[in-house]
């Protein structure tokens, strides 16, 4: 229980996880700690009577009541990384008093070297060393004992750290912060008992078997938690997901670790994986099937043993990694059990290159169909709307209006099910 005595502390808490951007689509960020472990302990001191401002990204977590959330430094300043954070924090020092901070946003122990404008292609067979290099990210501890104020939370390298003296009441939180539960996630929506078949032009799959990869996927790469993976809110994957569950297809929804879900449906088998190599190993289990559409934003590189590092602030060093798998490639060219439509996306950064891209990932995966899709920038990801444009062979690029990913997703099902002679009679 926390102590009684926190009525009228003024109380920051920094929250959620930080991500170090890499290349518009990568990042690393640090998974060791629940995502809600800040708001949780945000929510119990102003319970308490505490006075809590919440430091955090912008995301799919909440502001805990009674708090106010701050998530931005200025009109163009969003809070994001590790540094961002403390910035924000000092930001707020700067014109007002506290009591006590609590650092609790979960931040990787490193970040990228440089950071590239559009995403890095980085080409490599399966299992082919890749270099990347890091240098350590800021000293959190350090920053924090300059504040003249009394500090507790965790470190870059998920270690504990606090002031000498903390205001009476929060000194019984050391042992504590460690054990709040992950409570302040957006549940997903659900829906009561199985849908109606689509509606209007969409055919019905009756009999059709389905798998979407959706979500990220990550590879963990230090011995404290920090990993390596690709911006994706999965909202597209389990939109793609309801649609073809929808038309009355039966879907095989193998998801990385992703809050967003599809809405439950009698139609739908969910998988559960985080890794590439555990996706991949989820899908070739579940074949076969007459559809694959990988949704999933899969790490391109990972590493069979943590590296075991501890670098300085801005200390250099260059990660080897290893090529993951390629989930799509693989779907693709398989000998037996290739499915009837293979089909993918191709979310790049690059404008002026996106059709070029998806035309040489439509040839080199062996596939049927690729989405194309701008990210980066607050482009797609996290996004409740998308822009996709249709790259087959012997075809034009088709490109579609933005609209909602519900409304992309029937699109997807409708182009699917043209593939099928006795279903595309129904269009």
């Amino acid at each position: 229980m926390f102590a009684q005595n926190l009525v009228g502390k003024k109380i920051i808490v920094t929250a959620g996880r930080l991500r170090e951007d890499i290349d518009g689509v990568r990042h690393y960020a640090n998974h060791r700690r629940p995502e809600g472990q800040g708001y949780a302990v945000a929510a119990n001191l102003a319970a308490q009577g505490a006075e809590v401002t919440v430091v955090a990204p912008r995301g799919h977590l909440i502001s805990p009541p009674k708090c106010r959330l701050v998530q931005e430094l200025a009109d163009k300043t969003s809070v994001v990384s590790a540094d961002d954070s403390l910035k924000a924090v000092e930001a707020l020092l700067a014109k007002n008093s506290y009591d006590a901070v609590l650092c609790l946003a979960s931040a990787a122990s490193i970040r990228p070297f440089e950071r590239a404008k559009n995403k890095l292609k980085m080409k490599a067979f399966a299992g082919e060393a890749v270099s990347m290099s890091v240098v350590g990210n800021v000293d959190i501890e350090k920053r924090a004992g300059a504040w003249g104020v009394p500090v507790l939370g965790y470190n870059s390298w998920q270690e504990t750290f606090s002031s000498p003296t903390l205001p009476e009441g929060l000194a019984e939180l050391t042992p504590i912060v460690g054990k709040q539960q992950d409570s302040y996630y957006l549940p997903p929506s659900l829906d009561a008992g199985k849908e109606p078949l689509l509606s209007g032009a969409v055919p019905t799959l009756n009999g059709k078997k389905v798998m979407i990869t959706s979500g990220p996927t990550e590879e963990v790469v230090t011995a404290t938690g920090d990993v390596i993976t690709n911006f994706s809110s999965g909202k597209q994957g389990s939109e793609v997901a309801r649609a073809f569950a929808r038309s009355g297809a039966k879907v095989i929804f193998v998801a990385g670790p992703t809050g967003s879900m599809p809405a439950t449906h009698a139609n739908i088998q969910i998988v559960r994986t985080t890794s590439a190599k555990s996706m991949l190993a989820a899908c070739l289990a579940n074949l076969p099937v007459d559809v694959f559409v990988g949704v999933a934003a899969v790490a391109d590189f990972g590493c069979e043993q943590p590296f075991q590092l501890r670098l300085k602030e801005n200390q250099k060093y260059d990660l080897v990694l290893d090529q993951n798998p390629d989930i799509l490639e693989t779907m693709g060219f398989h000998p037996q059990e290739r499915p009837s439509v293979v089909g993918g996306f191709a979310a790049e950064t690059d404008p002026d290159m996106i059709l070029d891209y998806a035309k040489e990932k439509l040839v080199r995966k062996n596939a049927d169909l690729i989405c194309a899709n701008l990210v980066g920038s607050s482009q797609a990801h996290g996004k409740d709307d998308n822009r996709i444009i249709f790259v087959e062979r012997g075809a034009n690029a088709r490109p579609l209006a933005v609209m909602s990913k519900s409304e992309a997703a029937a699109e997807i099902v409708r182009e699917v099910a043209a593939r099928f002679p006795a279903f595309s009679a129904q269009k």
